[in-house]
């Protein structure tokens, strides 16, 4: 039983800190976004950012980031005190990012929406 206990209180505990998919809608994102109250980050690879990126977005690939990328490496792109939205090709990815990010003290939300819709709705960079 107690260690049924310690299982569940663990369990528990890992859920809590997992990241989670924001809540807010895609018009939401947008707004902020627009006004530079948060940093939209593509977690995507290099070829695929070149292949077609969100306006407004900047890369910071999720290889980059899972290999050990510094808090330092990491402010130089998204800023210091900034809410940090995730996005990458379906939402599986920027998942994973927002994991390791929030690790290192970073507040994210990932975005659970394919790029193309991203790209749709705040535009497409040139």
């Amino acid at each position: 039983m107690k260690k049924i206990s310690v299982l569940v209180l663990l369990l528990v505990g890992t859920i809590a800190l997992a990241a989670d998919y924001t809540k807010d809608n895609v018009e939401v994102i947008k707004a902020k976004v627009q006004k530079g109250e948060v940093v939209l980050i593509d977690v995507r690879e290099k070829n695929e950012w070149d292949e077609g990126h969100v306006l407004g977005a900047k890369l910071l690939s999720l290889s980059k980031i899972s290999k050990g990328a510094t808090k330092e490496e990491i402010e130089a792109v998204v800023g210091k005190d900034k809410v940090i939205y995730l996005h990458c090709k379906a939402g599986v990815r920027c998942m994973k990012a927002a994991e390791i990010l929030e690790k290192q003290g970073f507040k994210v939300q990932a975005i659970d929406l394919p790029v193309g819709e991203l790209i749709s709705s705040l535009g497409k960079a040139k």
